[in-house]
């Protein structure tokens, strides 16, 4: 079969919003699989710019970040405002 049918990560990142299918499981396109919700809501947002209002869109992405920002504040025992802090910083969103 060919990749566009199931896109996984294993096959690249080359232009996988091709894909007629993107396959999100282990780390989905992300760096890890922490950040697999941001990276299929950018993508998302990406493949239907022209179709949904950009608040709309916007939306989604700020709620992705949130839902990131909740699964890593139970993973480490820090202060939520430092995990925040560094996550602003080095995680792409």
């Amino acid at each position: 079969m060919d990749k566009a049918f199931n896109r996984m990560d294993m096959f690249g990142t080359d232009d996988y919003l091709e894909a007629d299918f993107i396959h999100y499981a282990g780390k989905g396109y992300a760096k890890n699989s922490r950040r697999r919700d941001v990276q299929f809501l950018k993508d998302f947002g990406n493949l239907y710019h022209n179709l949904l209002p950009v608040e709309q869109v916007a939306n989604l992405k700020i709620r992705a970040w949130q839902d990131y920002l909740a699964v890593v504040y139970k993973k480490y025992p820090l202060p939520n405002s430092v995990i925040k802090m560094f996550s602003q910083r080095f995680v792409p969103h």
